[in-house]
This record gives C-alpha cells, sequence and structure tokens, in this order.
C-alpha cells in the first residue's frame, strides 16, 4: 500500500477527532446534571470518554484502511485512541487559561468562541501529529533503514 499525503491523513485524522471531541462534550452536558453522587459522576464521565474514543477510533481504522495495510492502520489508530482523550483533558485545562486571556483581550462576549476555537485547533492538530508520527517508520515500531546513513 502506499504512504498518505499530510493533507490526505489531516482529512482522514480530522474527522474522528472532532467526533470524539463533539460526542465526549454533549455526553458530558446531556449527563452531568443527573449524577447523584460523586461516584456515579466519575463512572459516567469515564463512559463518556470511552464510548466517544471507541466510536471515533473505529471510524479512523476504517477510513485508514483503504489506504494503508492492516497492522500500520491499527497502530495510527492506537496511537489516537491513547491520545485523544489526553489531548482533550489538557485541552479543557487550558480552556480556562485560553478564556481568561480572551476576556481581557477580546472582552467577555468572544471567551466562548475562543475556547471553542482553542479546543478545536488542539483537537485536531495533535492527533493528526500523533498518528503521523506513529505512521513514519521511526515514530511507529517499524525500525528505520540503517542502510541510507
Amino acid at each position: 500500500m502506499m504512504a498518505l499525503q499530510t493533507n490526505r491523513l489531516f482529512k482522514i485524522v480530522a474527522g474522528p477527532a472532532l467526533l470524539f471531541a463533539l460526542l465526549s462534550l454533549a455526553a458530558a452536558l446531556i449527563a452531568f446534571p443527573f449524577g447523584i453522587t460523586e461516584f456515579s459522576r466519575g463512572i459516567g464521565a469515564t463512559a463518556f470518554i470511552i464510548v466517544p474514543d471507541a466510536l471515533a477510533t473505529l471510524w479512523l481504522v476504517r477510513r485508514l484502511r483503504v489506504h494503508l495495510a492492516a497492522r500500520t492502520s491499527r497502530r495510527a489508530a492506537i496511537a489516537f485512541a491513547f491520545s485523544a482523550p489526553v489531548v482533550l483533558a489538557v485541552g479543557f485545562a487550558l480552556g480556562e487559561l485560553v478564556g481568561g486571556y480572551a476576556e481581557v483581550f477580546l472582552g467577555r462576549v468572544f471567551i466562548l468562541p475562543a475556547i471553542i476555537l482553542f479546543l478545536a485547533v488542539l483537537m485536531i492538530t495533535i492527533p493528526v501529529v500523533v498518528v503521523r508520527w506513529a505512521l513514519h517508520p521511526s515514530g511507529g515500531v517499524d525500525p528505520v533503514n540503517e542502510g541510507s546513513q
């Protein structure tokens, strides 16, 4: 199978990354008020991260299988599956900082659009970079050809 170009890989990974972010946010917003105890909220939050991550990863595998071998597409999907929740957590933590700066520099009206734009850029860019790294011979489990050095 042939290698993917960067712009095509960006298009392939951007869809599942946005799907994961939107499903996680929607599920959290819908179910958060219904949690009775902290334990049930924790279980719900975990489920609302795992299920969207699994759906986005499955979609990514199906899209990558068209262009790549099974082993390579699984390697990229595993990298995506582990990186997307971490990026979402970091994005929510840094979103508060972005919102504070947006309020200072742009005004109170632009807080939510700034946070949404920041999360969208972060949730697309980082998984694309991680998947690209996993597909690169030096980033995955395949050794780099040492004869060319």
